[in-house]
């Protein structure tokens, strides 16, 4: 049996843009079929964070993209631990974000974490309320993230029985 596979080419959201707006509308313009939403607000004021965006613009991004097949995914803010009771709660902006916009996926940096129980309880909380609106969690290796960690996540994760979870791989990450 032969698979067809596609990619998806993109781009992201940049601080540096003019305007949040703008790297989306070159998305559009170029005839890229996927975006992925950063919220990386900076302590300079560059940047925007997932409140920033109005509910009027959230609905323009969703049918922008609808209407030019552009696949939306939401990046968690790279300074994001998973850890602790209440881990996910700088999260809830960007998860109502990536809900408002039509995202099918979410990523998040895997970071290390000395408490792998709690650790798993925060990503299961994080994938149930994802998938309560159709959006995968990716979890994306960080400069400092060794391949041991990674398989070590991803052999906890199996273990339990967890699915919905991916990994994004960034080969800039890895090189560094």
């Amino acid at each position: 049996m032969i698979m067809k596979t596609s990619v998806r080419i993109g781009n992201q959201t940049a601080f540096s843009a003019c305007s949040v707006t703008e790297p989306f509308e070159f998305a559009v313009d170029s005839g890229f079929d996927a975006f992925e939403w950063f919220p990386d607000k900076k302590s300079t004021g560059a940047g925007w964070r997932a409140d920033d965006l109005s509910a009027a613009l959230r609905k323009w991004i969703r049918n922008t993209a609808s209407a030019n097949d552009i696949r939306l995914t939401v990046h968690s803010g790279v300074d994001f631990r998973v850890a602790g009771p209440n881990a996910l709660q700088p999260l809830t902006g960007d998860i109502h974000f990536a809900r408002d916009i039509g995202a099918v996926l979410f990523v998040m940096h895997l970071l290390h974490a000395d408490d792998k129980r709690s650790l798993v309880e925060s990503i299961l909380s994080l994938v149930f309320a994802l998938k309560q609106d159709c959006i995968m969690l990716a979890v994306e290796n960080a400069p400092e993230t060794t391949p041991e960690d990674v398989n070590g996540f991803f052999d906890f994760v199996a273990d339990r029985g967890i699915d919905g979870v991916g990994m994004c791989f960034d080969i800039g990450h890895a090189n560094l």
